[in-house]
């Protein structure tokens, strides 16, 4: 049985780099990597022009095989290694800790309890509506 160890809530304001797979509602898939200045938060889809919101929860799970097979949905893998991410960190032990421009997200270590905890691969997202999408300032456009 899984079970979820803990979880981590992102940054997106300090998170710089950070690529993802996301499956839109279209059905299409994009590849959205975020460099500075750009958004890590809001990605256009190339194909239907529509605007996702990566939602910023991620799950944490004490077994990596737990977290490897974890999917959200609608499904956006993050792919940690290379990532320059902000998040803080809510660990069973009732610890919270911030995990700054770190590079390879994999897995977070408590430094109260010492527990490994591994990032789930998939996180959330909404597809926003026009009206929604246009008060977003910053919006990462994919290629196709």
């Amino acid at each position: 049985m899984t079970t979820k160890s803990g979880f981590a809530i992102i940054d997106w304001n300090k998170t710089v780099d950070v690529c993802s797979d996301i499956t839109c509602q279209c059905g299409e898939g994009m590849h959205h990597c975020t460099h500075e200045n750009t958004s890590a938060q809001h990605a256009r889809c190339p194909y239907c022009k529509k605007v996702t919101r990566l939602h910023d929860r991620v799950e944490l799970f004490a077994d990596e095989k737990d977290a490897n097979n974890h999917v959200a949905d609608p499904s956006t893998f993050v792919q940690w290694k290379g990532t320059s991410i902000f998040m803080r960190v809510h660990c069973p032990c009732q610890h919270q800790f911030d995990v700054e421009d770190i590079m390879f997200a994999y897995h977070v270590d408590c430094p109260a309890c010492h527990q490994t905890l591994h990032s789930a691969w998939h996180i959330t997202g909404t597809v926003l509506s026009e009206e929604e999408s246009k008060a977003v300032a910053v919006i990462h456009e994919p290629e196709d």
